[in-house]
């Protein structure tokens, strides 16, 4: 880690930015610490989610405290939406200094890739429930799922879930998954890269 932020004051004070814009934890960490360090006017601390937000114990206040040594070292917090600004703040991290630019979101859409259903129909029987990013226990795959299926077992609503992205879960959680679509033809699932997403 020393030696990656020692590189990274180096080159900061070689070609002399006037804004860093940092976003993933450790990239962020190093980054804004650099960034102080090398004088860099402006530090923008971009937030895309909570990644302890799973968290237990100590994992979780060392994360929460790693947070709160960022917003010190940033002068400009973004935020990409309100609910995870009010999650900060819920966990004893002050949001004032959080920004949502407009109604959040960070990124448009890729209409190549994505693009509205001409045939939908508000009176179809069939519920649809989409889910886009990373196919993960820290974004909440099993949480959605477990709502689903319940759902599918309490009601004569036909439902359909199309999940994309890329799948990063543990080998138990893997099998889990797997099982649960084995188990339940109306969950698709279409893996595409986190670049893919992003283009």
């Amino acid at each position: 880690p020393l030696k990656s932020v020692i590189g990274i004051v180096r080159v900061l004070i070689k070609i002399r930015p006037q804004v860093i814009i940092v976003g993933t934890p450790v990239a962020a960490l190093f980054g804004l610490l650099s960034g102080f360090i090398a004088r860099i006017p402006r530090r923008v601390y971009q937030i895309r989610g909570a990644r302890w937000q799973n968290f237990l114990g100590i994992k979780k206040i060392l994360f929460i405290l790693i947070e709160k040594i960022q917003f010190k070292l940033s002068t400009d917090v973004l935020c990409v939406s309100n609910s995870i600004s009010n999650l900060y703040n819920e966990n004893g991290v002050d949001s004032k200094q959080i920004q949502v630019l407009g109604h959040g979101g960070s990124k448009g859409i890729n209409e190549k890739l994505y693009h509205f259903d001409n045939n939908w129909n508000e009176n179809a029987t069939e519920f649809k429930i989409g889910f886009l990013g990373r196919i993960s226990r820290e974004k909440g795959i099993f949480d959605l799922l477990s709502v689903v299926l319940n759902s599918s077992a309490n009601t004569s609503t036909n439902i359909c879930v199309e999940l994309l992205g890329e799948i990063e879960l543990n080998a138990e959680d893997r099998i889990m998954f797997d099982n649960i679509l084995s188990d339940n033809s109306f969950i698709k699932v279409h893996k595409i890269t986190n670049l893919e997403m992003r283009s």
